[in-house]
């Protein structure tokens, strides 16, 4: 399984989670701020954002909900995971199969 790397003796989903929190732990260090954005993504009229390319997120240093989310899975991504984005009413989350 590319990107899980399966460590004799401790358990595939600690090593999962263990990853994702590493590649959280280099986003909030990396400097960019979180904003809210007055630009809009999904169906929700009253709490949605826009998508920005992530040389807009890196050259001004900040992004929202959805950005950093994204950031996230293509950390992932590139570990050979498979992560998700799961959107809900006013806010997003990100998600990884454990490889199980």
């Amino acid at each position: 399984m590319r990107g899980y790397n399966l460590v004799p003796g401790v358990d595939l989903t600690e090593q999962v989670r263990a990853q994702a929190a590493a590649i959280f732990t280099a986003m909030r260090r990396s400097g960019i701020s979180y904003v809210s954005s007055i630009y809009t993504f999904g169906n929700y009229p009253d709490e949605n954002q826009r998508i920005r390319l992530p040389r807009e997120t890196l050259e001004l240093s900040n992004a929202n909900c959805i950005d950093v989310k994204r950031g996230i899975c293509f950390c992932l991504e590139n570990l050979g995971m498979k992560p998700v984005i799961v959107i809900v009413p006013g806010h997003a989350f990100t998600g990884v199969s454990t490889g199980t």
